[in-house]
């Protein structure tokens, strides 16, 4: 399976290059990356044309977005722009499990059919009021290898 994974980022450049490392540390690598600046700065296509250069397995796109903005406007024209089977979304913020896109693959291996997968949140907890809330309101809840939608 292909697997593209689609940045939108919009001014931040720093954590947008921390969570690039953390797609370098995976134990299965994306096939491509593909990052679409919605923002005004110019380091972002610096660190994505450095980042380019450091890994040869990987195609790394940088797309500039120009005209209406939007994270989700990032997110469609990346669909447009990536080859994968799978497309993985990340905030520019994420920082990703080592194991992330493994086991990703190993839900769409076991479960074919599947239309979406989600991974879990390590850097901050959901507290047992905020997963009643959620699991009552909108049928969502948050714990470690049992997310539920």
């Amino acid at each position: 399976m292909k697997i593209s994974v689609v940045i939108p980022t919009c001014n931040r450049d720093e954590p947008l290059r921390e969570c690039l490392q953390s797609i370098l540390l995976q134990t299965c690598l994306p096939d491509e990356i593909l990052v679409i600046d919605d923002g005004e700065s110019k380091r972002t296509k610096e660190i994505v044309i450095n980042f380019s250069k450091k890994v040869k397995s990987i195609e790394i796109k940088y797309l500039r977005k120009k005209g209406q903005k939007g994270p989700n406007i990032s997110r469609n024209m990346g669909i447009e722009g990536s080859k994968g089977e799978i497309i993985i979304f990340l905030d520019d913020d994420v920082i990703l499990d080592p194991q992330f896109i493994e086991k990703m693959i190993a839900v769409y291996n076991k479960y074919p059919s599947a239309i979406g997968v989600q991974g879990y949140i390590t850097n901050y907890s959901f507290s047992p009021f905020r997963n009643a809330l959620g699991k009552f309101f909108f049928m969502v809840h948050s714990q470690r290898d049992k997310n539920d939608l």
